[in-house]
Parts: C-alpha cells; sequence; structure tokens
C-alpha cells in the first residue's frame, strides 16, 4: 500500500514537473511571439513614419513649386502690362484699368503661408512680393521677383540636402 501511495505521488510529481514544463514552454513561446510581434510592429511604424515625412517633403517641394510657378505668373503679367502700356512714370496700372497683378499677389500670399504651414520654410522674398505696398513701380518688382527665384532656388536646395543627410533621400538610386 505505501509502495502505491508512493508510486501515486511520484506520478503526481511527474504530472506537476511535465505541467509546469508545459506552461514555462508556452510562456516562452508566447514571450517570443510577443517579441516578434512588437519587432514586426516598430518595423511597420518606422516604414510609415519615414513614408509620411517623404510625403510631408514632397508636398513642401510641390508647394514651392507653387510659390515659384505664380512668381514666373506675376513677371508675365507684368510682360502684359508693359506691352499695354505703363503709366508715363513706369509705375503699375492705371486707374480703371482692370490688372490681375493684386490677384496673383493675393495667390502668392495665400501659396507662402500653405508653405510655412506644411512645414516648410518662409520665403520672405516671395511674401514681401506678395504683401508689400512698396511695388508700385514695374522695375521694383520685377527686381524683387529674381530675388525671390534665387530665394526658392537656394531653399531648394537645403531642402535637399537635409533629406540626405536624414536618408530621405538616396541619391544613389535617384
Amino acid at each position: 500500500m505505501r509502495q502505491k501511495m508512493d508510486d501515486a505521488a511520484e506520478q503526481a510529481r511527474e504530472s506537476q514537473e511535465a505541467a509546469q514544463q508545459a506552461h514555462q514552454e508556452t510562456i516562452r513561446q508566447a514571450t517570443e511571439l510577443l517579441e516578434q510581434t512588437r519587432k514586426q510592429h516598430k518595423e511597420e511604424m518606422d516604414a510609415r513614419r519615414g513614408a509620411l515625412i517623404r510625403e510631408a517633403q514632397l508636398a513642401r517641394a510641390r508647394q514651392m513649386e507653387t510659390v515659384s510657378e505664380l512668381l514666373a505668373d506675376l513677371g508675365e503679367l507684368l510682360d502684359r502690362e508693359s506691352e499695354r502700356g505703363l503709366r508715363p512714370d513706369g509705375n503699375l496700372g492705371t486707374l480703371n484699368t482692370p490688372t490681375r497683378v493684386p490677384a496673383t499677389r493675393s495667390r502668392l500670399e495665400a501659396a507662402v503661408a500653405n508653405l510655412v504651414l506644411l512645414g516648410g520654410p518662409l520665403l520672405r522674398e516671395s511674401n514681401r512680393v506678395a504683401t508689400s505696398s512698396e511695388f508700385v513701380h514695374e522695375d521694383s518688382l520685377r527686381s524683387a521677383l529674381y530675388s525671390a527665384q534665387a530665394e526658392i532656388t537656394r531653399r531648394a536646395s537645403e531642402e535637399v540636402e537635409v533629406g540626405i543627410e536624414r536618408g530621405l533621400i538616396d541619391i544613389e538610386n535617384e
């Protein structure tokens, strides 16, 4: 009888030990699965973050291009206004003469503001062209247009350099 009790106790210990080992194995597998899931989640979030950063950079580049196009439009408008004839003092427009210059300057102001909202640089020269009341003479406005375009070129180059430094632009595969 004693032997049967010892055998039963031994069998219970072995059963308990097997259950404990199975439980530890389950915990090990769950921990391993959790780590794999965390790693995959981190990789996915990193990829999404990178895509979002690249998309934001592309949106800023597009908006900078929009600003540049509006500056070019303004230059073309000045050419047309010149062909139509300036006032004798060289000032832009005349009373009761319709012109698209103010509307284009307003669009330029909005485009510069949108660029800033997208996290891009404040293009001070473009903003000056859009908002300053100092431009009543064609030559001064045309000169400011050239300065604004030069600023865009410089800022675009800076954006590219930052993108390369941060690994957002791969010049090897571009």
